[in-house]
């Protein structure tokens, strides 16, 4: 059965009402919202272990699918690592925003799990697209799922709210985006909640200075025709793909391996 968008998210119970009225302005004002207790305390627990058993395995591989990061451990391609991380792509606001900025078709771009060490950890600002764009013309969201608390000294995210309707980068304007912006917010929420964000948006991660864990997935989704951040279909496990029901299989953009 041929499955599209529309169809694949009424199947997964997303529809115009998914997101409140005050979830749309914040989108479209400030480029993010937050969700708290989208995942339980159970869910998050078994998801921290989880990542802590494949990081220990893969060491300072981890990410190597994507990308490595010295004083960061990383986590690339999860979901076919492991089952324990599915609940992620089943957060309805997150699908519902990436229709309304991405519609009318999109794909998961990417899934990363990453954990700033204690003095580790800060960013530049930046966008998560490769050139600047108009208002409206957006390419990708991307997600901030907390595992642990944001707190304003383990490394939380900075956000700048607005600069997704700059048409700008941050280095098109700033002599060095590592430095603090002055209308930057630091994003402080409880472990089970979900940032997200307007992947145009200027946004970056701080510095962990207290030492306490930050254990955050990143699942993102970009329009039907872009790159995905890696190709699913290449990394694809027969048990992944007999879990997804055929809405998540449409939306990886997988089909049976061989």
């Amino acid at each position: 059965m041929q499955v599209d968008t529309k169809q694949a998210l009424a199947e997964l119970g997303v529809d115009k009402h998914t997101l409140t009225a005050c979830q749309r302005q914040a989108l479209d004002e400030d480029g993010f919202f937050v969700v708290e207790g989208v995942l339980s305390e159970e869910s998050c627990s078994r998801m921290r272990n989880r990542f802590d058993q494949i990081q220990q395995v893969e060491g300072k591989r981890g990410g190597w699918e994507v990308h490595t990061e010295p004083g960061a451990p990383r986590l690339s391609n999860g979901l076919n690592k492991t089952e324990e991380f599915d609940d992620c792509l089943y957060i309805k606001p997150l699908l519902a925003t990436a229709f309304h900025l991405l519609q009318p078709a999109f794909k998961v771009h990417g899934f990363n799990i990453r954990d700033a060490s204690p003095g580790f950890g800060h960013q530049r600002l930046h966008s998560d697209y490769g050139r600047a764009v108009n208002m409206g013309d957006y390419h990708i969201v991307n997600s901030l799922i907390l595992f642990d608390p944001f707190t304003s000294d383990n490394g939380a995210a900075r956000v700048v709210p607005g600069s997704h309707r700059s048409g700008l980068r941050p280095e098109d304007v700033m002599n060095n985006p590592l430095e603090a912006h002055q209308d930057e917010v630091y994003v402080i929420a409880p472990a089970g909640s979900i940032v997200i964000l307007n992947a145009h948006t200027w946004h970056g991660g701080t510095l962990n200075v207290s030492g306490a864990r930050r254990r955050v997935a990143h699942l993102s989704y970009c329009l039907r025709h872009e790159q995905q951040q890696f190709i699913q279909q290449d990394f694809l496990t027969s048990s992944l793909y007999e879990r997804m029901p055929p809405a998540q299989r449409y939306l990886l953009q997988i089909h049976q391996p061989e």
